[in-house]
């Protein structure tokens, strides 16, 4: 008796796993497209590059109401906490945050900003 297999999932024979990879999606619904995402994105494995996740998570959202947070708030919000206080490990922090955001790694992109190029 062969094993069950989960719904939209192809055979081990159908070829490579890239090939098996792009056939499940190719049989999800269009409404399960989201509920695959979510799976993705809550996945502990680095499954996605940070570029590749944050543009599935904007992907993912692009239908959902957000408040959007100016970045003086953010900066605010950021001198606020301390971070030196609740970052034990800075080598450690920074492995984190590269390995889930997207780090503008021009450090000088502040100060380029325009009305016609606002930054975050």
């Amino acid at each position: 008796m062969p094993a069950a297999r989960p719904a939209g999932t192809a055979p081990e024979e159908a070829g490579s796993k890239r090939e098996r990879l792009q056939a499940c999606l190719t049989a999800l619904a269009d409404e399960d497209l989201p509920a695959v995402a979510e799976l993705i994105l809550a996945s502990d494995q680095p499954l996605l590059t940070p570029v590749q996740r944050a543009s599935l998570e904007d992907a993912l959202w692009a239908g959902t109401s957000a408040v959007k947070i100016p970045g003086r708030v953010r900066r605010e919000l950021a001198r606020a906490l301390g971070l030196d206080l609740l970052v034990h490990r800075p080598e450690r922090f920074e492995r984190l945050l590269e390995r889930w955001w997207v780090l503008d790694s021009d450090l000088f992109a502040v100060f380029a900003a325009s009305p016609d190029n606002p930054q975050p």
